[in-house]
């Protein structure tokens, strides 16, 4: 968290199947920084996940939706599509990933240990994806990490 912070991060992810609420906790207590300067996010347990049951409410309460995995475990760094774009912009696919993310208005939830990725990770606000990109990557067929939260049987 303190290279995350030190790099401009002032969002910071928890959930109570990490086991790491109140560590993040405690870090934020110890690094001095004021609470109300981060945005602080959590997952939908379980027994409340499904597109209908957590979008409507998240939009009837003007609650910003997280993208989780944004970057598919690293599955679409070597994607020709993306990295044709992220190479048009100068970027990595990784950028463009997140980018398309914000762009659909949607939170991305980007995590790295590592100084520099994290770094990259955050510097996607100097760029924008036109329409067309916007579609392109929108019409990729990805391969779903994880249950499917509307099937699956808790």
């Amino acid at each position: 968290m303190k290279a995350a912070i030190a790099a401009g991060y002032t969002h910071i992810d928890t959930a109570a199947v990490y086991k790491n609420e109140k560590s993040v906790g405690e870090e934020i207590k110890e690094i001095g920084i004021k609470r109300e300067n981060l945005f602080v996010t959590s997952k939908v347990w379980n027994s409340e996940r499904g597109y209908d049951k957590t979008f409507e409410f998240c939009k009837k309460n003007n609650i910003l939706v997280e993208a989780w995995s944004s970057l598919g475990r690293g599955n679409v760094l070597d994607n020709p599509l993306l990295k044709s774009i992220a190479a048009n912009h100068g970027k990595s696919v990784a950028q463009v990933v997140i980018r398309w993310v914000m762009q659909t208005g949607v939170l991305p939830l980007v995590k790295s240990v590592t100084p520099s990725r994290i770094k990259e990770n955050f510097d996607v606000f100097d760029f924008e994806l036109s329409q067309q990109e916007m579609f392109e990557i929108a019409s990729l067929k990805a391969d779903r990490i994880g249950a499917d939260p509307d099937i699956c049987d808790f």
